[in-house]
């Protein structure tokens, strides 16, 4: 419920939070990164597995994780993704390397699917996409075999952008401890002090935030005892509903999601529409300009005692 200019107004976000594990690109229900290692693909799932392993066809839906397969038989690439099959039956017969080589000399004006070609290193269809297929058909167990570099097969290289997609609100909840909970969301700057401090700001302030250990869970995923703390100088303290700084790895080292060690999770409290920031972010960008990325998340905080 967001009030704008004295009035209210109902947005309805349920069709954003389908509570998958995050993130889920195609929405099939398969995470792109299962296994939560923090490298979507590199665990691709296999043999009609569904759980515990990276979504086979990250950019279109294959909930059965049907893996037709290779030269060899099944290799991670799910049926709709498959490189090496440019006539797009999901398999990679001798079929594909005539229709490269048709589409080469000019018997064909073009592939029937172009983007599952490449089965090399560039993404782009080329004479040794070809001589690496015609190799693979030859023997399967022959190197470097098909990799997925396909357009079909794509998977995001800055896997942090996947906890940006703005067609998914994340479903955040923080755990923690009463006493530390009460510690944290009462922290404040002494405003006074700092402005009119005998130093007249010629040394950095103190910092009056400290990490308490919580267990956090974005989409699903567990984090456990993970760093977090009260943020914000003014406008935007609260001490019902704070804003945080989360860092993964402060108690745990190594510890990420989705590539990312932390993020910050804002309460714009000065922003009735609860918009601007995202907006203002993405201004900026489409104008050439560097600016931070935003998503927007559902936040709870839970004590042992219950909700907060």
């Amino acid at each position: 419920e967001n009030q704008w200019n004295s009035g209210f107004a109902m947005q309805d976000f349920s069709q954003l939070r389908n509570l998958t594990p995050y993130p889920d690109r195609d929405g099939d229900q398969i995470p792109d990164d299962g296994d939560f290692s923090g490298i979507a693909g590199d665990n691709p799932c296999v043999g009609g597995n569904t759980s515990g392993c990276d979504d086979n066809c990250g950019g279109l839906q294959n909930a059965a994780q049907n893996d037709t397969g290779g030269p060899g038989g099944p290799d991670g690439q799910g049926d709709g993704c498959q490189c090496g099959d440019p006539t797009g039956d999901d398999l990679v017969t001798a079929a594909d390397l005539l229709e490269i080589r048709q589409q080469r000399v000019g018997l064909l004006s073009s592939l029937t699917v172009p983007e599952r070609c490449s089965v090399h290193s560039d993404g782009q269809c080329s004479l040794v996409d070809m001589v690496v297929l015609d190799r693979t058909l030859a023997d399967p167990s022959d190197a470097p075999g098909l990799a997925p570099t396909c357009q079909a097969a794509a998977i995001p290289t800055d896997q942090t952008e996947l906890m940006f997609d703005p067609d998914r609100v994340l479903e955040v909840n923080i755990r923690i401890d009463l006493n530390s909970w009460n510690l944290l969301r009462n922290e404040e700057n002494a405003i006074f002090d700092l402005f009119f401090s005998p130093t007249c700001g010629d040394a950095p302030w103190n910092d009056p935030y400290n990490f308490y250990s919580a267990d956090v869970t974005v989409d699903g995923h567990l984090l456990a005892n993970t760093g977090v703390r009260k943020k914000g100088f003014q406008g935007s303290l609260s001490t019902t509903t704070p804003s945080f700084k989360v860092k993964f790895d402060e108690f745990v080292g190594g510890q990420q999601i989705s590539s990312m060690d932390r993020f910050t999770l804002n309460n714009n409290k000065q922003d009735p529409a609860v918009i601007k920031q995202c907006l203002g972010y993405a201004l900026l960008r489409k104008a050439g300009i560097p600016a931070s990325r935003c998503n927007f998340a559902h936040v709870t905080v839970t004590t042992l005692d219950g909700p907060v």
